[in-house]
């Protein structure tokens, strides 16, 4: 399982992969997880809205795929 506050993966800016990357050692953690069958990935907010980016080869990947889910944050202060 891993738990962070910024995402790893985040596309809410619509930039596309990997100038979106939240999180500048993402390969340096999928090296450290790839002994792993088996993840579990959450993180914060990406200031945005809620995000499930699947993780796979396309990102450098090569074991089970799994979801890196971002949580949607909760605004205060305004009107809206």
């Amino acid at each position: 399982m891993v738990i962070t506050h910024i995402p790893l993966i985040t596309y809410a800016d619509n930039r596309t992969f990997p100038a979106s990357i939240n999180t500048i050692n993402f390969k340096d953690l999928l090296t450290v997880l790839k002994r792993f069958q088996y993840i579990y990935t959450i993180f914060g907010n990406d200031t945005c809205n809620s995000w499930k980016v699947k993780v796979d080869h396309t990102h450098g990947w090569h074991g089970q795929p799994f979801i890196a889910h971002t949580l949607a944050e909760t605004l205060g202060g305004g009107r809206y």
